[in-house]
């Protein structure tokens, strides 16, 4: 905050921080408390005023007294999307008491960004009459495997997709075991040889609330009628 007093006015500024990337609905408000009166801009636009005389010069005071108790009362302001970049702004008032002799003079901004985007948060179990527990991401979003399950004949190969999020980290296992967070990334096509084989595939998330987990199972008969107690790898990449 920077603040220049000129006689019954003061020019006040202050740098603000916003998300590097906004959306159109996004919004910001200024609620303010204030006596007597004042003039809002950001970053160079203005905004609105209140109890200013036009035109302002450097030692322009309030058009009228307000209260303590109305000053203690914060009106809420709208600021235009056009207004606003990504990153850094800048807030400035023009802050102008009723008269230079008086003693009593407030400027309180208090700048809230609200984002259009919503994020679903979840509690696992509920808990009436006490407090809530830890708050957990979404489900996962749902792997697919483009090979169906069932019988095989000879080997192929099985890509992993995920429709809800194509940019999204899939891990997975061959062993019949749940994927965690240190389980294979996948990168490309799974080349799946003859042995009979247990594919289990997700978006793995610890702080999901649920992690849907597609599994695949492809038999090779002739693996099958052979097969011993150790657990085949199945895949060749």
């Amino acid at each position: 905050m920077s603040a220049t007093i000129c006689s019954s006015r003061m020019n006040v500024e202050w740098s603000f921080e916003l998300p590097p990337t906004l959306q159109p609905d996004d919004t910001i408000s200024l609620a303010l408390r204030y006596f007597d009166g004042c003039a809002i801009a950001v970053n160079g636009q203005p905004i609105t005023s209140f109890n200013t005389p036009a035109p302002l010069t450097w030692n322009s005071s309030a058009t009228v007294s307000r209260s303590l108790e109305q000053g203690q009362v914060p009106i809420t302001i709208a600021v235009p999307y056009s207004a606003i970049a990504p990153g850094s702004n800048t807030l400035s008032i023009i802050a102008l008491n009723n008269s230079i002799t008086d003693t009593d003079f407030l400027i309180q901004p208090t700048l809230a960004h609200t984002s259009a985007n919503r994020y679903g948060r979840y509690f696992p179990e509920p808990a009436p009459g006490a407090a809530n527990g830890t708050l957990y991401n979404a489900a996962t979003p749902t792997v697919t495997v483009t090979e169906p399950r069932g019988f095989k004949t000879a080997p192929f190969w099985a890509e992993l997709l995920c429709a809800d999020d194509p940019a999204a980290e899939i891990r997975y296992t061959v062993g019949g075991s749940v994927p965690v967070i240190d389980s294979p990334l996948y990168t490309g096509p799974l080349h799946i040889i003859i042995t009979t084989t247990t594919l289990r595939a997700a978006v793995v998330d610890p702080q999901s609330y649920q992690q849907r987990t597609k599994s695949v199972s492809w038999l090779f008969l002739e693996d099958t009628i052979t097969k011993d107690s150790s657990t085949p790898t199945g895949v060749a990449e």
